[in-house]
Order: structure tokens, then sequence, then C-alpha cells
């Protein structure tokens, strides 16, 4: 009877060290769910003025500014489906709280203002490999993403680096590579967070 009490407890403690290292990731994604906005959510508020013609949101990404975090995304063109893959420069730029989605600023932008030396004018080719599944993967990560930059480390469990690594890849898959001078400018914490979490 007390050897079947101690595999019990044996199984018992198997299970919990089991446990204990795969659902700190679920909690941790379930408190970056409570604690920002979905992308969905954001985009629909930094979307509302765009209209039939008036342009695509980029990809999100955040920044830090004044101990606060800040969800950025650029407005921009994108060539008419059978024409060559082109995008434009950025011309709009969009700064949300991503806690709650006020609008911190809205304002015209072009490449030297961000402090890009590239033409406002030209458009430049763009070759997007991507799936609708890797654009939904990416924003379903990009809130705990976000808390993980907030917390400014940059050591963590295997499962929360596997997750962060996976969201880096799926950025670098999907972004337009013409956009990739703008963003390194407006986010250059985040970006080089990002390489020192996924070297």
């Amino acid at each position: 009877m007390e050897r079947k009490h101690r595999l019990n407890l044996y199984i018992l403690c198997i299970f919990s060290c089991i446990i204990s290292a795969v659902f700190p990731v679920t909690l941790k994604v379930s408190m970056a769910m409570n604690t920002y906005l979905s992308v969905e959510e954001l985009e629909s508020i930094a979307g509302k003025d765009l209209g039939d013609g008036g342009g695509w949101l980029t990809l999100p990404v955040v920044t830090r500014k004044d101990s606060k975090l800040q969800y950025i995304t650029f407005v921009y063109f994108l060539s008419l489906p059978g024409e060559p893959e082109q995008v434009s420069p950025p011309y709009r730029l969009i700064v949300l709280d991503p806690t709650n989605g006020a609008v911190l600023r809205d304002l015209p932008c072009t490449p030297k203002s961000l402090g890009v030396n590239k033409p406002a004018d030209v458009w430049e080719e763009s070759h997007v490999s991507m799936t609708w599944d890797d654009l939904a993967r990416f924003k379903e990560l990009s809130p705990l993403i976000w808390e993980a930059f907030d917390s400014g480390g940059t050591k963590f469990n295997v499962p929360t680096t596997t997750l962060i690594q996976e969201y880096y890849t799926l950025f670098k898959k999907i972004v337009a590579a013409p956009l990739l001078p703008y963003y390194h400018a407006v986010a250059p914490d985040f970006f080089k967070w990002l390489e020192a979490v996924t070297r």
C-alpha cells in the first residue's frame, strides 16, 4: 500500500513538473491579452479613416517612450493586382496606446521626416511570400511579444524564447522589405531587443 502511495506521489510530481514547464507561457499569453488590445482592435482604430483607396496599414511594431509602450503602424500604398508588386514609402504615421487604443500621434510623414534617406516619390519592388495563417499567427503572438519586450529582459525560458523567435521569423517573412528602414527608424529599441533575444 505504501509502495503504491509512493508511486502515485512520484507520478504526481512528474505531472507537476510538466505543467509548470508548459503553463507559464499560457498564463503569460493570457496576461498579455488582458494587458493589451488585440492587433485587430488596434488596426480597427488606426484604419478607421482610411476608407476605400486610402492605403494599407503596415504590420505593427512597438517602441518604448517615456517608460510606456507605444504601438506604431504606417499607412502606405500597394500596387494594383496584376501590376508588378511595388510599395510606396509610408505617407502617414499612426501611434497608439496599446492598452486602450488612444491615438497618441497621427500625422503625415515622409522618408526624410522619419530619418530615412530615400526619395518620397519612388515606389520600390516588393515580393512578399506569406499565407493568411502566417499573418494570423503573427497577430496572435504580438501581445505576448510586446509584454516580453516591455519587461526589459532579454533572457526568457525556452518556450517564451521560442515564441519570440517564431514572431521575428514571421515578421521578416511577411514584411515588405522596402519598408524595413522605416521600422528600424521608429522602433530601434524593439529591433535591438529582438536581435538580442533571438541570436
